[in-house]
């Protein structure tokens, strides 16, 4: 490998070799256009001779290079030049999982949990996408010096198991003692065989060994898949039994006796070992002067003043993550963490209720500066009945945008103006009068996910999105994004300290804190945090106290002027992730999922309250401690040690999660997700909510049912339904029969919808839900949902493709061995003439009546299938690879897809039009082949596509994560 030393591979200069395995060699590597070093992973050239080994190669790495996670090794680059393939990665100066191992024997359970935590949730984010692993083990995980997991080689052993020399041998790619006993046989393998060799990791870093050694790695294979295994308590007496059994139960023979996803196992290992009695470590004391944590005052920024009071700071919720693709996700698990958390909210029923929706397109939005003269709905506060606004122009041409500003986020008071910004847009309640005005994308905001609102001492509101940061001064809205200075433009959370100095925390940037200067963003006048690609959850400090970090799922950190400390599950913290802080004169509070702790600031001892789920934590000017969190809110008195709790829905707050609290001179203001914003005075309680209409802003699936209806799907709180005749809609969720968790739904000949669950189907019947239950879908979870000819239900599960057909009551399985294409489908359809489609990693096959087959077409087929749409003429349009290709008269024919991002979602049109989206909406027109991109510049809600849908009427329906849009054509 000496021949590649000083070699240039594209715009990298090959400096040493830093590593070799069975697989690959590592180099360390230089780019000078961003000064920095890399590390290039190069291929054996022999691969280049299977010829379609490059192009397998081209589509891995472009999967791999999707992956963004902070404990996966991000894939920068990708090239082939004559005949040598690599990969570009993040260079890390770190040893690996293997030399830990090897240098400790068995290790502590707290770090165990620890560094295992971080590779699972590397490892069932990666399975969400579509990605299993294959060689799970120590050495493909790198350890940085802060002791960071990073996992790696995704997609390698895939790579070299197809390539042709090894198909054809028979070979088995790994490595042995890691592997799964179905892949030891050479037989399929998904999400589980990864978790089984994560099983045999956790055996190791327990006993200090792998459970099987032999003379040959056949002989260790063999052992995997016959021999009992050696109890990890035999080896080392004290390993606590319910670690054990986590081990056994993620080192099952059989797959479905498994965890069934890497999550569910560190979780369980988290609390086998959080069940062991453990001392949180004692936070550090402060000892230096006033000016310890040396937070440089900034100028204020220039701004004209709106008021002169200073409020307080709103705590953040947890974020939205990025969408994945939809069959992908077993066992309901939804990637947006702030829908996971409302996943047993209970939409109350909207019949009756007229919408409000802002009106794109036809009228100039209403400017920010209005909301405190002009809103643009009137709405007031009530305590049962939620205000009414203007009513809408049925069939408007142009766009209508749908949100629902009632899953709030955060708070934030400015005079008499109280923002409430979550993932529906921006809120702006008058309140002087009850009114609001309501803003989205459309009006210029840089999101519609707020995920943190600040006003400064100049009183200038500042909005923290998932895009950027927005600036509103009262007149001008201004965004900052990485042009700007900023490390990311996922920003989470907004801080002002004791000298006016403006930070704020990101998700994904290299550094993770930034600091306004009053000109400009860019790195904050402290040390560096010790964490690479920090994901900052809330930030709080003072100048006597140092600087807190709350992270994500990386612990809690101080800064005290001098260093840093961080602290995690390994000292004793009941969780890494952080939801909330709050800095009193006395003491630090922090809650995490488990519990609160409450650091004492002159002692630095810890002492751990038992509550769980606390979002929001708030101090009023009386002293009084009030925490919001899952189903409840909770006041306390520090003095005399009373608790008072006030329970959500049917209680007096309006939704089951309090997310944010500030204070005003009359009481508290109360944000919740899915109820609006609520009122308490000290006796009573008020609720203030916009007209909405959709149960949710996330909106997974849209069809259409007999009555022309349209149906949204919304993970984690139900269904929506919109009457167009009527300009009616609805809302379904558990509590009027339908479910909180529906699956991708489907529509029967007379027109009935039907979702399903866990082990039944429902459908609805204009009226009310009916439930339809049978043998075969007992333990059977139901991801999709497609109804073809004779009502001939064609059902995705975690068993496969099932067919049923009703006439016969007939049930059949499809899996693996009938297409290797079934064994994680990405999309399907079921077209008009009752041929079956389906779609995902591995190319696209259909059903005749008897057999599963690629299609007979000449052209280049396409490899990964994200989403299939029927033309009127029966030609098949696909979105795939990122583009659009079309499937007609025998040949395949590729559009490039003209903007950045994936191309993922595909409907077409009665007349033929192709729309077509997911970072972007297009509409393309297959006589002319011109393409026109919309964006929320031309009225769309949100450019993150998550679903389309054409109506025979040409009318356009747009599902995205910030809401729903509508496109009526011109006449």
């Amino acid at each position: 490998m000496q021949q590649y030393i000083g070699m240039r591979l594209g715009s990298y200069q090959i400096i040493e070799q830093i590593g070799q395995g069975g697989m690959a060699t590592v180099f360390k590597a230089y780019q000078p256009s961003m000064d920095r070093y890399v590390a290039i992973k190069i291929l054996p050239s022999h691969f280049t001779q299977d010829e379609s080994f490059v192009g397998r190669f081209t589509q891995e790495a472009r999967t791999l290079a999707r992956l963004e996670h902070p404990h996966i090794l991000p894939v920068h680059d990708y090239g082939e030049q004559e005949g040598i393939t690599y990969l570009v990665m993040r260079c890390i100066e770190a040893g690996t999982l293997k030399d830990l191992i090897r240098e400790k024997g068995p290790m502590e359970l707290e770090e165990t949990a620890h560094l295992l935590g971080q590779v699972g949730r590397a490892l069932d984010y990666a399975h969400n996408q579509g990605v299993v692993h294959r060689d799970i083990k120590p050495g493909n995980v790198l350890i940085d010096q802060g002791g960071n997991t990073f996992l790696t080689d995704f997609g390698i052993a895939k790579l070299v198991a197809e390539t042709a020399q090894f198909t054809a041998s028979g070979a088995v790619i790994g490595t042995p003692a890691y592997m799964s006993p179905e892949q030891g046989m050479g037989r399929p393998v998904d999400r589980r065989s990864d978790i089984f060799s994560l099983g045999v990791v956790l055996y190791e870093m327990v006993t200090g060994r792998v459970p099987f050694e032999a003379e040959t790695p056949l002989a260790v294979m063999v052992k995997h898949v016959n021999d009992p295994l050696p109890l990890p308590r035999q080896i080392k007496p004290n390993v606590p039994t319910a670690v054990e059994r986590v081990i056994l139960k993620a080192m099952a023979k059989a797959p479905d006796d498994r965890f069934q996803s890497a999550r569910e196992m560190v979780e369980a290992l988290a609390e086998a070992v959080a069940a062991r009695p453990t001392e949180i470590a004692s936070l550090p004391v402060n000892a230096g002067a006033a000016d310890a944590t040396t937070l440089a005052r900034s100028p204020s920024p220039p701004a004209a003043p709106v008021t002169d009071v200073t409020l307080p700071r709103p705590e953040a919720v947890a974020p939205a993550g990025k969408r994945r693709p939809w069959l992908l996700l077993a066992g309901g698990a939804i990637l947006l963490t702030a829908l996971l958390a409302a996943g047993l909210f209970v939409v109350g029923n909207l019949i009756d209720r007229e919408p409000a929706p802002t009106a794109v397109g036809q009228a100039t939005p209403v400017a920010m500066s209005q909301v405190l003269t002009t809103p643009t709905a009137v709405s007031q506060p009530a305590t049962a009945t939620p205000p009414i606004g203007p009513q809408r122009a049925q069939y408007a041409q142009g766009w209508t945008n749908y949100r629902n500003g009632n899953f709030v986020s955060v708070l934030a008071r400015q005079e008499d103006t109280l923002w409430a910004g979550g993932d529906g847009g921006l809120v702006g309640w008058d309140l002087t009068d009850g009114s609001y005005a309501e803003f989205a994308e459309a009006d210029q905001l840089a999101s519609n996910r707020i995920n943190d609102l600040l006003v400064d001492e100049a009183g200038v509101l500042w909005i923290a999105t998932d895009a950027s940061i927005n600036r509103y001064d009262g007149d001008t809205l201004i965004a900052y994004d990485e042009a700007d200075g900023l490390d990311a433009n996922w920003i989470q959370d907004l801080f002002l300290d004791d000298t006016g100095g403006l930070w704020a925390g990101s998700h994904g940037g290299e550094r993770g804190l930034n600091f306004y200067d009053g000109k400009s963003w860019g790195p904050p006048p402290i040390l560096p945090l010790p964490i690479e690609y920090p994901y900052i959850q809330v930030l709080a400090g003072s100048e006597e106290e140092g600087f807190f970090v709350g992270l994500d799922d990386q612990g809690l950190a101080r800064f005290d002027g001098e260093a840093w400390t961080v602290l995690t599950t390994a000292d004793g913290l009941p969780g890494d992730g952080v939801l909330d802080m709050l800095l009193t004169d006395d003491a630090l509070w922090v809650s995490f999922d488990p519990a609160v702790v409450r650091f004492d600031l002159e002692t630095g001892d810890a002492e751990t309250i038992s509550q769980s789920g606390i979002h929001t934590m708030h101090q009023t000017a009386a002293g009084e401690l009030w925490f919001g969190g899952e189903w409840r809110a909770l006041r306390f008195e520090p003095g005399i040690g009373d608790w008072q709790e006030f329970e959500t829905t049917p209680g007096p707050i309006p939704a089951w999660l309090v997310t944010d609290i500030v204070e005003e001179e009359n009481g508290l203001w109360f944000g919740t997700y899915g109820g609006g914003v609520a009122f308490y005075d000290g006796s009573h309680w008020e609720t203030w909510a916009v007209d909405a209409d959709l149960g949710g802003n996330y909106i997974e699936a849209i069809r259409q049912d007999k009555d022309g209806a349209v149906w949204f799907t919304h993970p984690g709180t139900g269904l929506s339904r919109y009457e167009p005749e009527s300009d009616v809609w609805q809302v379904f969720g558990e509590a009027e029969g339908a479910l909180d968790w529906p699956s991708v739904p489907g529509v029967d000949s007379a027109g009935n919808l039907w979702i399903g669950d866990y082990g039944e189907l429902l459908w609805y019947d204009g009226q009310g839900w009916q439930r339809f239950t049978a043998p075969e879908l007992a333990d059977v979870s139901i991801y999709a949902i497609e109804i073809g000819p004779d009502d001939v239900k064609w059902l995705v599960t975690d068993s496969g493709l099932m067919r049923h057909d009703p006439a016969a009551d007939e049930w059949i399985t499809f899996t693996r061995a009938d297409s290797p294409i079934l064994e994680e489908i990405w999309s399907y359809l079921v077209s008009s003439d009752g041929t079956v489609w389906a779609g995902g990693e591995e190319g696209l096959v259909h059903w005749d009546g008897s057999t599963w087959s690629t299609p007979a077409a000449s052209g280049s087929a396409p490899r990964f299938v994200d989403d299939l749409a029927e033309a009127p003429d029966g030609s098949l349009w696909i979105a795939a690879d990122g583009d659009l290709v079309h499937l007609a008269g025998g040949r395949w024919l590729s559009f490039t897809w003209p903007t950045e991002g994936w191309l993922e979602k595909v409907a077409v049109g009665p007349d033929g039009s192709v729309w077509a989206g997911y970072e972007g909406l297009g509409r393309y027109d297959p006589n002319s082949g011109d393409w026109q991109i919309l964006t929320t510049a031309d009225g769309l809600v949100n450019t993150i596509v998550q679903d389309i849908l054409v109506t025979p009427e040409g009318v356009v329906w747009v599902g995205t994560q910030g809401g729903v849009s509508r496109f009526v054509p011109p006449d």
